[in-house]
């Protein structure tokens, strides 16, 4: 900025025009930017053109940011003031979903030092994926699966028709969650209604953890291979809510 931060042995006069230049870029930093990029680059300005420009990237720089498109993929990425694109990332260092930054929210934005981390967004990303499962005699089963992220809140939900398939195994699992979705957490269990041997028991859970990204695995009574090695397995219609960290 034109004016110093500290006044004490200053000369002066400071001219009006410096202090307006100042002025300018603390209403500017404090109100959200405007993206005037294109659909997987968003570009925006810190300040106008009167003042100076920032001339480097710093770890903690935070940017609220009005996105004008609908992103494509899954590495877009923000270029502040001309200095380079910098990738946007989950503010967990995952990837981002195709999609997940939606024309007209708010972004909030972090520097990290080396990516732009999505710390939070003025409305839910929401979107759908299948899941496939592992243990089953005969065709893998499916479900569809929609889901909502607000910042670091997920809420997941398993389609209302639910899992019921024969399986002579004694454990059983589900791949295909996406990796965005993976909470940072060793594991979380959350309890659901489950099918066992063909009858309903009710001390079964989805077992969410890193140690197998993009899949969860299912547990009986707190055990991975608690299950009847006979009959029918799977689980119901339910709604998981956790947070990714």
């Amino acid at each position: 900025m034109g004016v110093p931060y500290t006044f004490a042995g200053q000369a002066g006069p400071i001219p009006l025009a410096e202090l307006d230049a100042d002025f300018a870029f603390l209403s500017a930093s404090s109100s959200f930017l405007t993206d005037t990029g294109t659909t997987n680059l968003i570009a925006v300005t810190l300040q106008p053109a009167s003042g100076p420009a920032p001339v480097a990237y710093s770890p903690g720089l935070t940017l609220l940011v009005l996105a004008a498109n609908t992103t494509t993929t899954t590495t877009p990425s923000v270029n502040l003031n001309g200095l380079g694109a910098k990738t946007i990332v989950n503010s967990n260092g995952t990837a981002l979903a195709v999609g997940q930054i939606v024309a007209g929210q708010l972004l909030q934005l972090v520097y990290d030092g080396t990516n732009f981390r999505l710390m939070g967004t003025s409305s839910p990303n929401e979107g759908t994926f299948t899941i496939t499962g592992v243990g089953f005699s005969g065709t893998a089963p499916t479900m569809l699966c929609t889901y909502a992220t607000f910042g670091n809140m997920v809420t997941v939900h398993f389609a209302s028709v639910g899992v019921n398939a024969p399986s002579n195994s004694t454990s059983f699992s589900f791949t295909g969650i996406p990796t965005f979705l993976q909470p940072t957490f060793l594991t979380q269990e959350f309890a659901v209604h489950a099918i066992d041997a063909s009858a309903e028991v009710v001390d079964a859970s989805v077992q969410l953890g890193t140690t197998t990204p993009g899949s969860f695995n299912m547990l009986r009574d707190g055990n991975l291979t608690g299950w009847t090695a006979t009959g029918n397995k799977g689980f119901g219609s339910a709604t998981i809510t956790y947070l990714l960290q």
